[in-house]
């Protein structure tokens, strides 16, 4: 199989990409510095440019699209980053996908899409999407769905990705503690979630790649904790203590029912939490030069 995939060198992007590589023909996208694989075309294009589809190869059978803006969190100053990459370079895309003959399309988006709940939430779940980067997710779904009768596929909705090397929630946390910096936990023991690893995570995209069908998938671990849990857990495969206070905040709770992930895409998640917490404490203090 020929598969385009954009955002190849983020966190998911290098899982999927090491995962494809053997048994596939894989055009990687990326507008950072490209790393050595063997088996992978790399492409050099920024998707917050405008960009002609001629550099891209002229035929793929499926495009798993995961790059997102950098600059998510820095709204209004990043608007026009965050609407290129995440809304403009999805309809560029599709149309692309429609010219070269592609059958599938995966789009990463978020569980942040979704109000906070008490129960786990399903797919179709009411959707609030509470600010800028969560409406640009909603708004590449959107485009997404336009073609449902054309391109199997998939939007994958997911929750809370870790893994080595990640920017978001857990290696954020396991930064402050490795700095030991103080954590604000609102409404400690804060919000209850179920994170999935990296590796897990890809392979639900691999798997969505073969839908004939587009679907809206959660995508999110098995094991459900709150935060101050997670802090304390991350700690201890760290060998550190973690300085945690709270704020009398009550964010609410974000776990993902994944019913869907199990019986369309036949993933259930590999990795425990434990596991990949100590994926990601290694991964940091090899990376700082500390020693447990």
């Amino acid at each position: 199989m020929r598969v385009l995939v954009t955002g190849a060198t983020g966190l998911i992007g290098r899982s999927l990409v090491r995962r494809l590589a053997p048994a596939n023909q894989v055009f990687a996208v990326s507008r950072r510095a490209i790393p050595e694989l063997e088996g992978v075309e790399w492409i050099r294009l920024d998707l917050s440019q405008p960009f002609d589809s001629a550099v891209l190869p002229g035929t793929v059978d499926a495009i798993a699209h995961l790059a997102q803006s950098d600059q998510y969190r820095d709204f209004p100053n990043g608007a026009m980053d965050l609407f290129a990459v995440n809304v403009q370079s999805t309809a560029a895309l599709l149309d692309y996908a429609r010219g070269s003959g592609a059958s599938s399309f995966v789009l990463a988006s978020t569980g942040g899409c979704y109000g906070v709940s008490r129960d786990p939430i399903a797919e179709d779940a009411p959707l609030t999407t509470p600010g800028p980067y969560f409406r640009s997710k909603r708004m590449a779904e959107l485009l997404a769905e336009n073609y449902r009768g054309e391109l199997g596929g998939a939007i994958l909705r997911f929750f809370f990705v870790y893994g080595p090397g990640g920017k978001l929630l857990v290696a954020r946390l396991a930064r402050k503690i490795l700095a030991g910096e103080e954590i604000v936990i609102a409404g400690d023991p804060g919000m209850a979630m179920n994170p999935i690893h990296v590796e897990d995570a890809a392979a639900a995209v691999e798997a969505a790649l073969g839908l004939s069908e587009q679907a809206t998938i959660n995508v999110a671990g098995d094991e459900v904790l709150r935060v101050r849990e997670l802090v304390e857990r991350l700690a201890g495969a760290m060998g550190r203590e973690a300085r945690i206070s709270a704020s009398e905040d009550a964010p609410g709770d974000l776990v993902a029912d994944t019913s869907l992930m199990r019986s369309l895409l036949g993933v259930r998640p590999e990795i425990d939490l434990d596991r990949g917490l100590r994926s990601v404490a290694e991964s940091l203090m090899a990376g700082s030069g500390t020693e447990k």
